[in-house]
């Protein structure tokens, strides 16, 4: 045959093919040239598959309920501002009364172990008093408690160190009451420098 055809003259009428050592029942010729494109086609030249590892997706990312319980705080920010790894975030619920005002809050907790390091944000909005409106009081409780300037409407920030570093900053604006507590290991951090990281905190929640 001319041209670009197969030239089928001398062949043999019938021919036994054999697909990696294993040989098959023998095939008339035009058959067997259909069979032997077909499987040239189908890749039968050993490439390797390409593998997809089913298991592996992206990294995890903090879940919107915790981010939500948490006013926007993320576990990034707070390993740059206390350089060290946490864990968490965890989200809890809770419930405050002082000085006749009782309110409710969602939060978020992150720890690091190694350093004795937990973190405890609380954030209460006005559906979440009694009265439907923000009750903005000074923290109770042991330390000294002075006024800070430059966040919210009205800020406080508590200091305690004996057999532990306890910091409280509390936060109120018109719209929230945020409450940022540090508890570390004793001497390991001085009253300033512990209430400055608090309000780089708290300042992501209230701007």
């Amino acid at each position: 045959m001319g041209g670009n055809g197969v030239n089928l003259e001398g062949l043999p009428h019938v021919v036994k093919i054999t697909v990696e050592g294993t040989p098959m029942k023998s095939l008339p010729l035009a058959a067997a040239i259909v069979l032997a494109f077909t499987l040239v086609g189908c890749g039968t030249s050993g490439s390797a598959p390409i593998e997809v590892d089913a298991g592996e997706s992206a990294p995890p990312q903090e879940s919107g309920g915790d981010t939500d319980a948490c006013g926007g705080l993320t576990t990034a920010h707070l390993t740059s501002i206390f350089g060290v790894e946490l864990e968490g975030p965890e989200a809890e619920t809770g419930s405050s009364t002082q000085n006749e005002a009782s309110w409710t809050n969602v939060g978020c907790d992150w720890e690091n172990d190694a350093s004795e390091l937990e973190l405890d944000l609380d954030l209460a909005v006005p559906a979440d008093f009694a009265d439907g409106s923000i009750v903005c009081v000074e923290p109770g409780g042991v330390g000294d408690v002075t006024p800070v300037d430059g966040i919210g409407n009205q800020a406080w920030w508590s200091f305690y160190d004996f057999d532990e570093v306890e910091g409280k900053l509390r936060v109120c604006t018109d719209d929230a009451l945020v409450e940022f507590s540090v508890d570390a290991k004793s001497g390991s951090i001085g009253s300033d420098e512990l209430r400055d990281k608090a309000v780089e905190a708290v300042r992501v929640v209230v701007g």
